[in-house]
């Protein structure tokens, strides 16, 4: 059985990997990732928000603004697009 590090580590991974195959519309690995990061649904939010916190802090560093100003565009953007698209369109 693996240790909590390894397991830890794996999951990041995985997300890392699911975030990937959805940068690259490769929708058979997003299904895929996503069944195996949802056997453990709260380590893998645990993992997306930890990696959605590294991006932001990326961004607001490349973009010279906070991290709260940061958050906010991409909860805009995010919202924005949820509002113009039907569902399923994603």
């Amino acid at each position: 059985m693996p240790s909590d590090w390894q397991q830890y580590r794996h999951r990041h991974a995985a997300a890392l990997d699911l975030v990937e195959a959805w940068i690259h519309d490769e929708d058979a690995d997003v299904a895929n990732i996503a069944d195996d990061l949802a056997r453990e649904p709260q380590a893998a939010c645990y993992a997306l928000a930890r990696i959605l916190d590294a991006a932001l802090d990326l961004w607001a560093q490349a973009a010279d603004v906070d991290r709260g100003q940061a958050f906010a565009a991409l909860r805009a953007k995010v919202e924005g697009d949820l509002t113009a698209d039907p569902p399923g369109s994603w």
